[in-house]
């Protein structure tokens, strides 16, 4: 009977550090993400075999580190002097967004740009572009420019997988 006991002891422990080993991809991702230097920060981390990769943002910068090649490349966003400004990761984890800043040289109402980035693909699509871009909870507004003739300022609002959405803001005073 202690054979026994003894045994699903072992079995059970054994399990349980299996499923707390990493692997080398988990491993080389976490080692990245603690060496960033010290202004950077975590887009999105992606420890599993199929994107073994590690977005982060450094000096306004995004940018993408593979783990399986051990390479580092820098994310096209708007080029020029654009900064990433904020990155948001939907409750997936599979989309982030991004907001990028193309600085002063920008239209007024074209300033900032909204960017949908999915890790199943190998894909960033500019999604929105306005005056002014702001979360609030699990949605995301774009304030953009008046249309023709004048008038009031559109707005366009994403949920943080970046699908459009239909959504009545409350006015802020």
């Amino acid at each position: 009977m202690d054979f026994l006991k003894t045994a699903a002891a072992c079995a059970a422990a054994f399990l349980a550090l299996g499923a707390a080993a990493q692997t080398p991809v988990a491993n080389r991702v976490k080692a990245m993400a603690a060496a960033l230097p010290e202004h950077s920060s975590v887009a999105a981390k992606y420890t599993d075999n199929r994107r073994h990769c590690l977005y982060y943002v450094n000096a306004h910068r995004l940018y993408r580190y593979d783990a399986l090649t051990d390479r580092i490349e820098e994310i096209p966003l708007s080029g020029g002097r654009s900064s990433v400004v904020s990155t948001m990761l939907d409750g997936s984890g599979d989309v982030f967004l991004v907001v990028v800043d193309r600085g002063r040289e920008a239209p007024r109402y074209g300033r900032m740009e909204l960017w949908r980035m999915d890790s199943t693909k190998p894909e960033c699509a500019k999604i929105g572009t306005g005056r002014e871009i702001r979360r609030s909870g699990g949605r995301v507004r774009v304030v953009c420019a008046p249309g023709p003739g004048g008038g009031e300022e559109t707005m366009l609002h994403f949920d943080l997988s970046g699908t459009p959405q239909v959504f009545q803001w409350e006015r802020e005073e």
